[in-house]
């Protein structure tokens, strides 16, 4: 779900798929299919879509704020873990 989320702050931030799915290096396709993914694990509809992005919903504007918190405690925690000595288990 952690890339999911990562994915979806990306669609966020670019407020485009084609743009947000360069960036990510993965098509376009696979970019709506794993937001509807996500959408779908969370029950809720977090883009509203017409014939193109057009904005997030109530409930992603909340994922949204949710995602970026949970992406940053995962990065920090890697971050934390990498720094740590290898204790030779």
């Amino acid at each position: 779900m952690l890339e999911k989320l990562e994915m979806f702050i990306a669609l966020a931030n670019a407020r485009h798929f084609g743009r947000a799915a360069k960036q990510l290096g993965i098509s376009q396709p696979a970019l709506s299919y794993s937001i509807r993914q996500l959408e779908t694990q969370l029950g809720a509809t977090l883009i509203s879509r017409g014939s193109r992005f057009d904005g997030l919903t109530a409930e992603g504007e909340v994922a949204l704020v949710r995602a970026r918190q949970i992406v940053d405690e995962a990065r920090a925690l890697k971050r934390e873990l990498s720094a740590m000595p290898a204790d030779g288990a």
